[in-house]
């Protein structure tokens, strides 16, 4: 399966600064530390970036405690989808009908689904396996669902006949029903205030009734034909699509008095709440995108591009991420509820840690770290390799283990992959053709960094417990000499052009510029903290340094080393990469990736993961890819 295109909307106002979720201070011995407390999760289904369903889905349903998403298409399917980040499919049932509603109950561990033109209910267990058929009677075409779990009931409002049916949802069995003379067009609940909200299909009126004595309490008239119509539990406000307007019209949810109309920039559609982090979400049908709304204000923050022709949004709370339902096409967009980024997700085996695009090839390679010398399994970790385009499993290199950060490089020409091997303290060799290791290199210490010139046929190795940088005569597989640069050299960055390399050594706190003719030191600058990674601009003559202890990018002048200036983050930095006028920044403890535009150094673009690590730029096709080790998996998203 495919990933679809995704572009985001973010754009932060002037003067923001990055913002991130705590602070840690520490070189080195705490990012590994981190790496060894991280926890192992286990992957048994992969797919590529797209997260593919069944043909023109509609709606969806999420289960809150274990963040399965269940996809109702068109095609007469319902789609199991694993919590995030994988997203992966678990399970495709058929249903006996084009499906209008679907709604899940944590409590009861059930999906239901509303089928129309079967007058009935279709009821799921957590595995997408149907359990039971709610039948609702002829001519009563069950079109929308609403879930009281506080009083474990499920309403059906079936707009044909025009009632409200009530089930019981611990026996699935038809309690009761009353007659609401309204053909609905929405359905919502207020479990607090025990009220039923529903939208008059084709009117311009919300009507409320009591479920328990099934009697009209209030009505409220608005300026157009309604459609969607949401209950904010927290706020005790009804939200009503009006599409014709268009606009967002927000109802007191206990007096039904209008508190205002909030115009849209194209007909709404589906709504759903973001509670967490006080988002109200609005489908835009016709444009294909989703507006994020503060809750709070009712401003429109940013609209995120999804797929086309988006339908029903279920929001995964306390992850900052909602679903939509891509019924133009048979995928589900997968958004940031804070930033309005589009995200795809490659899920991988446990912890990855270093990455390696090569677009040539169209292959990504992901190399993990375990971190555990004792285990044998830990050390035959296979090194994964991904379609770039696609996202898809293509193949492994059996036998690599523990890789290091940064401890990916390639010779295209040459279809050779090296990859530092940590723990073996030997780079391996590796013929992509065959996916197999050729040879392994005895290095020293613990090797780290790795980075090709083409040029020269050199390879560079950064390491712990060693003061050398080694250098590798890729013609032979041979050590060719030994730099010494100072203890803990870590990232490396490479100037083709001028025939010079930076190297940040984390031991001394330094940065330096090394002739990759003759290795020899022509220039070095003391930074302080820890500096770990490091990325050199052809576009700028810049250095980027990603400083571990100090929380800073440091921006140097590539000529001289002088600081020109940086930018102070409220968490420790470890990855830096610049190109294609981008600069991205990785921070494990501040579980997020910026994006800084590499001109003015304005921050562009942030999204959140858990702990990630190392990442890639491929500005060609205008995607960053970063590797999330608590989440198993490489997210690729769109650069601004």
């Amino acid at each position: 399966m495919g990933w679809q295109e995704q572009t985001y909307g973010l754009r932060p106002k002037d003067g923001a600064q990055p913002i991130v979720r705590r602070a840690i201070t520490g070189p080195t011995l705490a990012f590994v530390l981190g790496l060894v407390l991280a926890i192992l999760i286990p992957v048994e289904a992969r797919a590529g970036w797209a997260t593919a369903v069944g043909q023109g889905p509609l709606v969806i349903a999420v289960d809150s405690q274990t963040g399965r998403s269940y996809v109702a298409s068109r095609d007469r399917t319902l789609t199991t989808l694993d919590s995030p980040p994988r997203y992966s499919v678990l399970n495709a049932t058929a249903l006996g009908d084009r499906p209008s509603d679907a709604v899940a109950s944590s409590v009861f561990q059930k999906i239901y689904v509303a089928l129309p033109q079967d007058h009935g209910v279709s009821v799921f267990d957590g595995n997408g396996i149907q359990i039971a058929t709610i039948a609702t009677g002829n001519r009563t075409m069950p079109s929308y669902l609403a879930v009281d779990e506080q009083r474990g009931r499920l309403y059906i409002a079936n707009r044909q006949s025009r009632e409200i049916a009530i089930v019981d949802l611990a026996t699935d069995s038809l309690q009761s029903r009353f007659g609401t003379g309204v053909k609905a067009g929405g359905l919502t609940l207020h479990p607090n205030l025990n009220k039923l909200y529903i939208s008059e299909r084709g009117a311009n009126t919300v009507r409320v009734f009591d479920p328990v004595t099934g009697t009209e309490v209030g009505s409220v008239t608005l300026s157009g034909p309604v459609s969607a119509v949401l209950a904010d539990v927290e706020r005790n406000k009804v939200y009503v699509a009006l599409p014709q307007s268009p606009a967002i019209a927000v109802l007191d949810a206990a007096t039904l008095s209008v508190d205002a109309y909030y115009p849209t920039p194209s007909a709404p559609g589906s709504l759903a709440i973001d509670y967490t982090n006080d988002r109200l979400l609005v489908g835009y049908p016709a444009t294909d995108q989703v507006g994020i709304w503060d809750a709070a204000t009712l401003a429109e923050l940013v609209r995120a591009s999804v797929g086309p022709t988006p339908a029903g949004i279920a929001v995964l709370e306390g992850r900052s991420r909602a679903l939509v339902a891509d019924s133009g096409a048979d995928t589900v967009s997968i958004i940031d509820t804070l930033t309005g980024q589009s995200l795809s997700t490659a899920s991988t085996l446990d912890r990855p840690a270093s990455i390696l695009i090569s677009p040539p090839t169209d292959r990504l390679y992901v190399g993990h770290y375990q971190i555990d010398p004792a285990d044998p399994a830990s050390l035959d970790a296979p090194l994964e390799i991904f379609s770039l385009s696609t996202g898809d499993p293509i193949g492994s290199v059996a036998g690599i283990g523990n890789v290091f950060p940064w401890g990916l490089a390639e010779n295209p020409a040459a279809s050779r992959l090296f990859v530092s091997r940590t723990y073996a303290g030997t780079v391996a060799v590796v013929d992509t053709t065959t996916n197999s290791v050729l040879t392994e290199i005895p290095i020293g210490g613990l090797p780290r960094g790795l980075l090709f010139d083409q040029a020269s046929g050199k390879l560079f190795v950064s390491g712990m417990f060693t003061s050398d940088l080694v250098v590798i005569d890729t013609a032979t597989n041979s050590v060719a000499a030994r730099i010494p640069v100072g203890s803990e050299s870590a990232g490396l960055a490479l100037d083709s052009a001028g025939g010079v390399l930076y190297v940040a050594v984390e031991g001394s706190a330094e940065v330096k510029a090394i002739s990759v003719a003759t290795g020899a030191v022509l220039n070095s600058a003391w930074v302080g903290g820890a500096p770990l990674g490091v990325s050199y601009s052809p576009v700028t003559g810049r250095v980027y340094v990603a400083n571990y202890q100090l929380n800073k990018i440091h921006v140097l002048d590539a000529a001289t080393l002088s600081e020109i200036q940086s930018i102070t983050f409220d968490a420790p930095v470890h990855t830096v990469r610049a190109g294609g006028g981008r600069i991205s920044v990785a921070s494990w403890e501040g579980a997020a990736n910026y994006v800084f535009d590499e001109s003015g150094l304005s921050l562009m673009q942030k999204t959140s993961f858990l702990s990630p690590v190392d990442l890639a730029l491929d500005p060609a096709s205008g995607y960053l890819y970063q590797t999330s080790f608590e989440e198993a998996a490489v997210h690729r998203v769109r650069l601004p």
